[in-house]
């Protein structure tokens, strides 16, 4: 027994040296291996995205032009993490999207470790023509229909057919378009193209219009050449003008 004892205090003395340094270097590798993992390895940043509203960011898209990946925070906001194209000038361009809500899209720009927060507006857009009834923060440019993609500001769409139910950007493609007895629409604006009324169509015609078409405002002018060699054309509402502008 006494030979047995002997022999294990033997064998702790001469490998003690080993042990201690494998005890010391544990912890070590643990370090650097955690430290991997949680530090960034390029030039990048966080960037929360935030709604100024009660909405919440549900159903929203986030893209940009830098990549990224995208988590979910506790409000339930969208963060991303973009890559180094991000460093000045406003290079990063983020886009928010959702449906039947105007799209949010900004610039910006993030230095190494920095981290910022974008908040974002969702304006309504119940028929996803990126314009909104709301005026103010939503923009100046007011949706007067919301419910109608053919109808926002600045729409090259200046003429409504009924029936067959359309809008058009050039009168003459209306009125070959209309029925017999069909009414036409134009809004208070200069629309170019020449018309020729060549057809047996008594056409009913509502001039300046304003931009939901529901009554007349001002005058509708025709930048061209206008001429009735068939049918009959009737002014029932506002005034129309013709008038070369663009010769």
């Amino acid at each position: 027994m006494e030979k047995e004892r002997y022999e294990k205090f033997r064998l702790i003395r001469k490998y003690k040296y080993f042990f201690v340094p494998i005890l010391i270097l544990i912890p070590v590798v643990v370090v650097i291996r955690y430290s991997l993992l949680t530090l960034p390895s390029s030039v990048s940043g966080l960037v929360t995205i935030a709604p100024s509203d009660t909405e919440g960011l549900g159903g929203v898209s986030v893209t940009t032009n830098a990549g990224g990946n995208y988590t979910t925070g506790e409000n339930g906001l969208y963060a991303l993490i973009p890559h180094a194209i991000c460093n000045e000038n406003d290079n990063c361009i983020i886009t928010v999207s959702k449906d039947r809500y105007k799209t949010h899209t900004e610039g910006f720009e993030l230095a190494e470790g920095e981290g910022k927060t974008i908040n974002v507006k969702l304006c309504p857009d119940n028929d996803n023509d990126n314009f909104s009834a709301l005026g103010g923060e939503c923009g100046a440019d007011i949706d007067c229909d919301d419910n109608d993609p053919n109808i926002y500001p600045g729409s090259s769409l200046t003429v409504k057919l009924d029936p067959p139910f359309s809008f058009h950007s050039v009168i003459q493609n209306a009125y070959v378009s209309s029925h017999p007895t069909s009414t036409m629409q134009l809004r208070d604006v200069v629309i170019p193209g020449d018309v020729s009324m060549d057809s047996t169509k008594d056409v009913t015609v509502k001039s300046g219009r304003d931009c939901d078409y529901g009554t007349s405002v001002g005058t509708t002018t025709i930048d061209g050449d206008m001429s009735v060699s068939k049918g009959k054309i009737i002014i029932a509402d506002g005034t129309l003008k013709v008038e070369k502008i663009n010769p």
